[in-house]
């Protein structure tokens, strides 16, 4: 069917942790649009995204309402919310998260209601709508690698409606990551270029490396692996609800109603403008975060729980602190700087080993010294350093340094020691290329005294640290620690060069600085 299927028209659906987006287009131009009016808000009011929330019945357990419809404050009435995480049964959730049969559930009733308005809003929007053939596309997170909880989402989808008619298809063809990789490309990037994606949502956060190979016929090139964790702003809410929880128990006495459920609704109806503004002008002119606590007697003060005026207390400071949990984050690759070795026989059998003319010894190089396994915990404000000297003939003081940063997926102590050009690997390649002309302060006159036998030349002594976090940045350091180059400083080139097209140098004699001895060291 699919060779002899004309597609009339493209339904798109971006079903989120917190809200969920459907866009639309026709032939024959294929323009993107939104559906921007949802059941539960009034017909002026224009919103491109519907909350991601299904209600039932207390008593009978029967669908109640869905998106904006659903009335938090009903006690009739129960809201379930944060629950898209839960389809995958390799997630490991709260205590009280529902299991993957019961979202499941939620998940085909909350699609067959977004089946149901977006078909019925197009045929009053559209005249003949209901001849035209129908093509659903679903995304799905990034996180969701195994084909069969894919296969299992799409008897969900279908199950939901979709695909069931002679006019309609549904397909799950694009990861979160891609998608939003692809509606990036409406900046008007031009073929070659290279961008970063990152979807940060409610439930999963996707990051995308690609570059541009057309343009006409949309053709992009994935310069790493896609990315994608389970960490959105709902686990910020989360944290905030503990704090808030925390604050009104040591006053319970005086609080109507269920903490939880109090804490809850004061974290979504006062703290969401603070958690939106984040890095804005209006944030920072927060000093302090006042919550308005539900239930509680106007005018009420417990200045030992931080509560003036019945209204709860927290200082921004104190909320940057306490909800910043990543501050240690675990790396996905192994990182490494390319250097020489003064050659083993022992350790070196079969690498490219060359004869500095400086000092007339034997060099192993493309070396690879990891400065970060896959696996391992990341201080994100502890930036990682490795010591290095560099020879330099006399002359080329002001020719740049360059060195490579290569990654590796492999396990640690599966790590190649070297990185040869003519032994291809799919493991590791490398990252990027950083160049930087050295400071003079760095430098220092060796074999000038007229006893020296061997050439004058120039010895630099500095560190290359490495900032680890979301992506990596560079500085060099001279021997004292002071910073002689930053991040902006240095030149570097993510596509990596060929080798072979570099421009060569007279003596690539970057070497770790415990590698030192010889008379010549003084």
């Amino acid at each position: 069917m699919s060779g002899h299927w004309p597609v009339d028209w493209i339904i798109a659906i971006d079903f989120g942790m917190t809200c969920t987006a459907v866009a639309y287009s026709c032939a024959p131009d294929f323009e993107v649009r939104y559906i921007q009016k949802w059941p539960g808000k009034p017909q002026h009011e224009i919103h491109n995204k519907v909350d991601t929330s299904i209600s039932y019945d207390v008593r009978t357990g029967q669908l109640k309402a869905w998106g904006f419809l659903c009335n938090h404050d009903n006690v009739e009435e129960e809201v379930n919310q944060y629950w898209k995480l839960n389809l995958d049964p390799a997630y490991s959730g709260l205590p009280d998260d529902p299991t993957q049969d019961v979202a499941a559930k939620w998940y085909r009733d909350y699609l067959c209601c977004i089946r149901d308005h977006t078909l019925a809003f197009l045929r009053d929007s559209f005249p003949h709508f209901d001849r035209k053939n129908v093509e659903f596309v679903i995304s799905v997170p990034t996180t969701w690698r195994d084909p069969g909880l894919i296969a299992q989402i799409e008897k969900h989808i279908r199950a939901a409606g979709y695909g069931q008619s002679l006019n309609e298809r549904v397909m799950v063809s694009l990861t979160e990551a891609e998608a939003a990789a692809v509606y990036a490309l409406k900046s008007g990037m031009t073929v070659g270029e290279c961008f970063v994606v990152c979807d940060a949502g409610g439930g999963t956060t996707d990051v995308n490396v690609l570059r541009v190979v057309s343009t006409g016929t949309l053709a992009l090139e994935a310069l790493s692996y896609v990315e994608g964790r389970a960490v959105g702003s709902v686990l910020i809410d989360y944290k905030a609800q503990q704090l808030v929880s925390q604050r009104l128990q040591l006053i319970r006495e005086h609080v109507p109603g269920d903490i939880d459920a109090i804490a809850e609704r004061m974290v979504r109806d006062g703290f969401h403008t603070f958690k939106c503004s984040f890095g804005s002008v209006a944030y920072n002119a927060y000093t302090k975060l006042k919550l308005q606590v539900h239930g509680l007697n106007l005018g009420s003060d417990f200045p030992g729980v931080g509560i003036e005026d019945s209204r709860l207390v927290i200082s921004s400071q104190l909320v940057k602190l306490g909800l910043d949990v990543y501050a240690q984050k675990c790396c996905p690759i192994s990182v490494g700087i390319l250097s020489r070795e003064k050659y083993d026989q022992t350790k070196h059998q079969g690498e490219t080993v060359t004869l500095d003319p400086l000092d007339n010894q034997r060099w192993a190089e493309r070396q690879i010294r990891w400065i970060i396994s896959k696996g391992d915990v990341v201080k994100t404000n502890t930036p990682k350093s490795h010591s290095y000297r560099r020879k330099i003939p006399l002359g080329q003081e002001r020719t740049p340094w360059r060195t490579r940063i290569v990654m590796s997926t492999l396990p640690k102590d599966r790590l190649p020691k070297s990185l040869p050009t003519d032994r291809p690997s799919d493991s590791e390649r490398e990252l990027c290329e950083i160049e930087a002309v050295l400071d003079q302060s760095t430098l220092r006159r060796k074999n000038y005294r007229w006893y020296h036998l061997r050439k004058e030349y120039k010895l630099a002594e500095f560190s290359v640290v490495l900032h680890i976090s979301t992506g990596l940045r560079f500085e060099i350091v001279d021997k004292n620690g002071a910073r002689v180059k930053t991040h902006e400083e240095i030149s570097v080139a993510w596509e990596p060069v060929p080798v072979e097209s570099a421009q060569p140098e007279v003596a690539p004699t970057m070497y770790p600085a415990a590698q030192q001895t010889g008379w010549h060291w003084r």
